[in-house]
C-alpha cells in the first residue's frame, strides 16, 4: 500500500494525514481525471499493481467515456510484483518515475502512441529484457531506463532526443554498461544523444546506424563518455540515410565487420577508424560499388573490401521510397530483406548468411 504523507502545522502541533491520490478506481486501476480535456491519467492507490498489466485505452467515469492518455508520475513505482506492462496507443506520456523500482518487470510493450518518456520512468527495473518503444516517441528522458541492461534496443525513427544516461547501467565493479545490440532506425533527421544516453561503452557489440547522430557531453558526465561510446563495438552497419560519422568510431578498435548500405560513399577522414580496423576488419559495400569505395579517400584505407552479398547481414531495413515491394522467392510479400533470395522490383537479390 502506498500513501501520500502531508505535513501541516496546526496550533504548533504536527499533524499527519494519510490520503490516496486518485479520483476513482475501476477494474483494478486507479485514475485521476484531467478536467481540462476530460481524459484519464493512470495513478496509484491502496493496492500495488502486479503480474501482467494491460492499461485500457478508455474508461467510464460518471457515465462519461474518458480516453486514457497518460501514465502519471510514480503510478507503478515500486510495484515489485509487476512483470509485464502493455501500453495502449492512447497513452501519450509516461510520467516521471512511473515504473521506477519495478524490479520484476521483464517486458514493456508500447503501441504507437507514446511521445514522451519522462525522467527515471523505468529506472532500476533490473529485470527488464524486452522493450518495444512507440513509433511516435520523440523524447527519452534523463535516466529513464537507468539500471536496466537490455540485450537489444531499437530506437524508432521518430525519436529526436535521448537524454543523459537514459540507458546507462552499472555493474558490481561500477563499470558503465550498455545494450548488447542497438538499432537506430533510418531517418533523415539528426538524433541528439546526451552523455551516456545509450549507456556506457562496455557490452555494446552490434550497431545498426540508420541516421546521423550528434553525441554531446554535459556538466554531469565525463567527457570520455562520448568518445568511448562504441569502444567495444564488433559489428557496424551504416544505413542509406547516414551522411556523417565523424568522431563516432575513432576509438572503436574491436570492429571486425562494417556493412555499408549506401552505394555512394560518404566523405570520411583518414582517422575515422583506428589503423587496426582499417587493416583487420572486413568492409562490405554494395556489390556494384566496390570500385567506388576502393577509390574514395578514407574508405580506400581498408585492406579488405568485399561485396555486401558476402556479408552476414540477415535483415536490412529499406526506406519505402526507394523500394516498392519486396517478395520472397515463393511470392510472399516482405517488409525487410532477409537471408536468401529476395525479389525487389522484379530483380533478384541474394543475401548470404555467413
Amino acid at each position: 500500500m502506498r500513501t501520500k504523507i502531508i505535513f501541516t502545522t496546526i496550533l504548533f502541533n504536527l499533524v499527519t494525514i494519510s490520503t490516496c491520490a486518485y479520483d476513482f478506481k475501476q477494474n483494478g486501476f486507479y485514475y485521476n481525471v484531467n478536467f481540462t480535456d476530460m481524459t484519464a491519467i493512470v495513478t496509484f492507490g491502496e493496492d500495488d499493481y502486479k503480474g501482467k498489466v494491460t492499461i485500457p485505452s478508455s474508461v467510464t467515469f460518471n457515465s462519461k467515456v474518458l480516453k486514457v492518455t497518460e501514465i502519471g508520475d510514480g503510478a507503478f513505482r515500486n510495484c515489485e510484483r509487476l512483470t509485464t506492462l502493455n501500453i495502449p496507443y492512447t497513452i501519450l506520456i509516461v510520467g516521471r518515475g512511473a515504473c521506477a523500482g519495478c524490479t520484476a518487470l521483464r517486458a514493456v510493450y508500447m503501441e504507437d502512441g507514446v511521445e514522451i518518456i519522462k525522467d527515471a520512468a523505468f529506472k532500476n527495473c533490473f529485470s527488464l529484457k524486452e522493450l518495444t518503444l512507440s513509433n511516435k516517441l520523440k523524447e527519452i528522458g534523463t535516466q529513464s531506463f537507468y539500471g536496466t541492461l537490455l540485450p537489444e534496443l531499437k530506437i524508432p525513427s521518430s525519436v529526436v532526443t535521448i537524454q543523459r544516461e537514459a540507458f546507462r547501467c552499472l555493474d558490481q565493479r561500477n563499470m558503465s554498461l550498455g545494450p548488447t545490440s542497438i538499432k537506430i532506425e533510418d531517418s533523415s533527421e539528426k538524433l541528439t544523444i546526451m552523455s551516456m544516453g545509450l549507456g556506457g561503452s562496455i557490452g555494446k557489440k552490434v550497431l545498426y546506424l540508420g541516421r546521423d547522430i550528434e553525441m554531446t557531453d554535459d556538466f554531469f558526465s565525463p567527457a570520455f563518455s562520448t568518445t568511448k561510446q562504441f569502444e567495444e563495438l564488433e559489428k557496424l552497419t551504416i544505413g542509406n540515410q547516414v551522411t556523417d560519422i565523424t568522431e563516432l568510431f575513432h576509438m572503436s578498435n574491436c570492429i571486425k565487420e562494417i556493412c555499408i548500405l549506401n552505394p555512394s560513399p560518404i566523405s570520411i577522414s583518414n582517422n575515422c577508424f583506428v589503423n587496426s580496423v582499417y587493416a583487420g576488419s572486413i568492409l562490405y559495400v554494395p556489390d556494384t560499388s566496390i570500385a567506388d569505395y576502393q577509390q574514395e579517400p578514407g574508405w580506400n584505407r581498408f585492406f579488405n573490401i568485399q561485396p555486401l552479398s558476402n556479408s552476414s547481414i540477415k535483415e536490412i531495413s529499406i526506406p519505402s521510397k526507394e523500394i516498392d515491394i519486396i517478395y520472397s522467392l515463393g511470392g510472399i510479400e516482405r517488409k525487410l530483406l532477409k537471408k536468401g533470395i529476395n525479389i525487389i522490383n522484379k530483380r533478384l537479390l541474394f543475401i548470404k548468411d555467413k
